[in-house]
């Protein structure tokens, strides 16, 4: 259970991280503290695959894994992801015209 509570906490602060963002992604002010997170996130996702390579390779599966929590948290992670890349797409294209 030790991995899937370490995969837990990583989805937690990738999902903390990306709110973060949300907020301070389009302030120009923030931009030391949006490149911060930005690594932040990079590590945290070199991170999250590391596991998931760890739990895909496990010789020994735990059976009845509550994997349901793991799964709405991905969801909600990757649904955050696409609002803030479409977000920043349409910033871009703003400021081009």
């Amino acid at each position: 259970m030790e991995l899937i509570d370490d995969i837990e906490a990583t989805l937690d602060q990738l999902l903390a991280n990306a709110e973060a963002l949300k907020q301070a992604a389009l302030n120009p002010e923030l931009a030391t503290e949006v490149a911060a997170l930005q690594n932040m996130q990079e590590s945290l996702l070199s991170r999250l695959l590391d596991r998931h390579d760890r739990l895909a390779n496990n010789p020994h599966p735990e059976n009845n894994i509550p994997t349901e929590k793991l799964e709405q948290k991905i969801a909600d992670f990757h649904l955050r992801q696409s609002r803030l890349m479409s977000k920043m797409r349409r910033t871009l294209k703003k400021q081009k015209s």
